[in-house]
């Protein structure tokens, strides 16, 4: 028997899809399949939202620092910008 090849948007809608089924409280499902009920609620939120693409696996990469000083190039020279209550006031060569 070959075993079948199932993505993990598959098996979080399963655990969504089994209250439906069973009938059993959210608590119960959550026990049956290791998870919190916060980790049931996400899945929730994002599958009413997206459909099944919302409940493919997200980067947990962060997007943007907002701490990290960016470069501005003006017409003659670049000048770094420090956050608010930074104290570099350096320009580069």
């Amino acid at each position: 028997m070959a075993l079948k090849v199932v993505t993990m948007a598959e098996l979080r809608l399963e655990v969504l899809m089994e209250a439906e089924r069973t009938g059993l409280t959210v608590t119960e499902i959550c026990k049956r399949y290791g998870i919190s009920r916060q980790t049931y609620y996400r899945y929730r939120r994002r599958y009413l939202a997206e459909g099944l693409p919302g409940l493919q696996d997200r980067s947990r990469r962060i997007l943007r620092t907002r701490s990290q000083p960016s470069w501005r190039c003006g017409s003659f020279r670049c000048v770094r910008v420090i956050p608010a209550g930074g104290h570099d006031v350096s320009v580069p060569n």
